[in-house]
C-alpha cells in the first residue's frame, strides 16, 4: 500500500505609507494598502490486494502571493494585491487511477487621481476529478468621483449588481433562478437577490457611498461514471465599494474535491483545497486653511481592529499652547503588519474628516 500527503501555505500583507506636508489654502493625500494570501492542502493514496499491477500516488501545490502599493503628495495613489494557487493529484492501483486538478485566484487593486478614485476586485476557480469540473469567475468595480459614486459586479453564471449614487442613481441586483429583494435602512437603499443553491448578489446606495458583491456556491453533488465517484463545490465572493473619502475591494476564492475509483483489487482516492484571498483599500484626508491654528501634526495608525489617531494642535493664541488628542475606531477588521500608516502636516484639524 501506497500513501502520499501534502500540505503547503503562504501568505503576505503589506502596508505603505503615503504623507503630504501643506501650508497653502489646501492639500491631500492617500494612505492605501493591500493584502494577499493562498493556502492549500493535497492529498492522494492508493491499495491493492491483487498480486500483479502498480501501485502509485503523486501531488503538487504551488503558490503566487504578492502586494504592492505606492502613494504620493499630489493627492495620487495605488494598492494591489494579487494570489493564485494549484494543486494537481493522482493515484493509481492496479489498471485504475483518479486524478484531481484545482486552481483559485484571486485578485484586488484601488487607485487615484486629484478627482477621481477606483477599486477592483476579481476572483475565479476551476477544478476537475473524474466526471466532475467546476469554473467559476467574478469580478466587481468601484469608482468615485466628484458628482458620481458608482459600483459594479457580475459572474460568469449570470448574475450582476449595480449600485448608482449621485447625478445618476439606480440599484439593481439579478441572480439565475433567484428572487430580488428590495430594503430600505434609513437614507439608504439596499437590493438582495439570492438562489436555492445560497449564489446571491448585493448592491448598495446611499447618500455617500455605494457597493456590489457576488457570492457564488457551486456544488456538482456526487457524480458517478463507471467506478470513479467523485465531487467538487466552489465558493467565489468579490466586492467593490466607494465612498466620498475611500475606496475598497475584497476578494475570495476557495475550491475542493475528492473522489474514488474501485476495483476488485484496489481502491484508489484523491482530495484536495485551495483558496485564496486579496484586501486593498484607499483612503484621502483633505485639509483647509483655518486662521484660529497655526498648525496641526496628526499620525494615524492599525492598532489590531482599530484605526487609532493622534493629533497635536498648536493654536495661535499662546494661552492654550499645545493640545493633544487621541481616539480610535473600528477598522473593517482588516489587520496589517506595519502600525503607522499615514502622517499628515496642515493647518486645519482634518482628523473629523477622516471619521467621517
Amino acid at each position: 500500500m501506497s500513501n502520499f500527503h501534502l500540505f503547503a501555505k503562504a501568505g503576505l500583507v503589506l502596508t505603505v505609507l503615503a504623507s503630504a506636508t501643506a501650508f497653502g489654502s489646501r492639500s491631500f493625500a492617500d494612505d492605501v494598502s493591500a493584502s494577499s494570501g493562498a493556502s492549500g492542502t493535497v492529498s492522494a493514496n492508493a491499495s491493492a490486494s491483487g498480486t500483479s499491477g502498480s501501485i502509485s500516488t503523486e501531488g503538487s501545490v504551488s503558490f503566487q502571493s504578492g502586494t504592492q502599493a505606492t502613494g504620493g503628495a499630489q493627492g495620487d495613489g495605488a494598492a494591489s494585491s494579487k494570489s493564485g494557487v494549484t494543486a494537481t493529484a493522482e493515484a493509481t492501483a492496479i489498471d485504475g487511477n483518479i486524478s484531481l486538478a484545482l486552481s483559485s485566484g484571486s485578485g484586488t487593486s484601488v487607485s487615484s487621481n486629484d478627482k477621481n478614485k477606483f477599486a477592483i476586485a476579481d476572483a475565479d476557480a476551476a477544478g476537475t476529478i473524474g466526471p466532475a469540473h467546476v469554473n467559476l469567475v467574478a469580478h466587481a468595480e468601484a469608482k468615485s468621483g466628484p458628482d458620481q459614486l458608482t459600483a459594479t459586479a457580475k459572474a460568469s453564471d449570470g448574475s450582476f449588481a449595480l449600485a448608482q449614487s449621485g447625478v445618476v442613481r439606480g440599484l439593481s441586483t439579478f441572480v439565475p433562478g433567484g428572487t430580488t429583494t428590495l430594503l430600505q435602512n434609513g437614507s439608504g437603499f439596499q437590493s438582495v437577490s439570492c438562489n436555492v443553491s445560497g449564489t446571491c448578489s448585493y448592491a448598495s446606495v446611499t447618500n455617500d457611498s455605494v457597493s456590489a458583491s457576488i457570492r457564488i456556491f457551486a456544488n456538482t453533488g456526487s457524480v458517478t461514471v463507471g467506478n470513479v465517484n467523485a465531487i467538487l463545490s466552489a465558493f467565489l465572493s468579490v466586492e467593490a465599494s466607494a465612498g466620498r473619502f475611500a475606496v475598497s475591494s475584497t476578494a475570495t476564492s476557495s475550491i475542493s474535491g475528492s473522489g474514488i475509483s474501485t476495483g476488485k483489487d484496489y481502491v484508489a482516492r484523491v482530495s484536495g483545497k485551495v483558496g485564496t484571498t486579496g484586501y486593498s483599500t484607499i483612503w484621502r484626508a483633505t485639509s483647509t486653511d483655518n486662521n484660529k491654528v497655526a498648525k496641526i501634526s496628526a499620525q494615524v495608525w492599525l492598532q489590531g481592529e482599530k484605526i487609532c489617531a493622534s493629533t497635536k494642535v498648536h493654536l495661535k493664541n499662546r494661552k492654550y499652547g499645545l493640545k493633544t488628542i487621541v481616539k480610535c475606531k473600528k477598522y473593517k477588521n482588516k489587520k496589517n503588519q506595519q502600525k503607522v500608516v499615514f502622517t499628515h502636516d496642515s493647518h486645519k484639524n482634518w482628523f473629523a474628516n477622516l471619521f467621517d
